[in-house]
């Protein structure tokens, strides 16, 4: 099968005529003996609106484990050096506020990438070089600076990049 576009529509090409059962399950969610199913019969063209497939919402406890990294984390840029951008990678131990800098090496604010609240995981940040104004940035040095404040706690560390046009 293929996902043929955003709403999930599922095509399954050169499928002969005749009665089949459809059967579905999904990463994450609880694997039961037989996943969860309903007949769809398969004529000149198959609709198949009308199937309602639904999986259980219980994760097992190794899902739960996997998605949420156990420290908080500040990637390198890839690539580095870059141009024409560059992506930026972070995990976060816990729900935390975020606020993702880039700042020149006279140490001055040159964009914030991100200064949101975002859930524990692992998140991707692009830099495409320019500042806050839109202005592309000329070739160098660059640093980007995270820092999380989730509870009473901070995470706080820096990275060096380098812009080459």
């Amino acid at each position: 099968t293929a996902v043929t576009d955003v709403d999930g529509v599922y095509s399954i090409p050169q499928v002969p005529a005749d009665a089949y059962d459809l059967y579905a399950s999904a990463t994450g969610f609880e694997d039961a003996a037989a996943p969860a199913s309903n007949p769809v019969t398969v004529g000149d063209g198959c609709n198949v609106y009308s199937a309602d497939l639904t999986l259980p919402d219980v994760s097992t406890d190794a899902a739960a484990t996997a998605a949420t990294p156990a420290e908080f984390a500040l990637g390198q840029n890839y690539p580095n050096p870059f141009n024409p951008s560059t992506e930026i990678q972070f995990t976060l131990a816990a729900p935390a506020r975020v606020h993702l800098q880039v700042f020149n090496l006279l140490g001055e604010e040159v964009k914030t990438l991100r200064n949101a609240s975002l859930p524990a995981g692992t998140h991707t940040v692009s830099w495409d070089g320019t500042d806050h104004r839109g202005a592309r940035m000329g070739s160098g040095v660059y640093f980007y600076r995270l820092e999380a404040v989730y509870g009473s706690e901070r995470f706080l560390q820096m990275r060096r990049m380098l812009l080459i046009k």
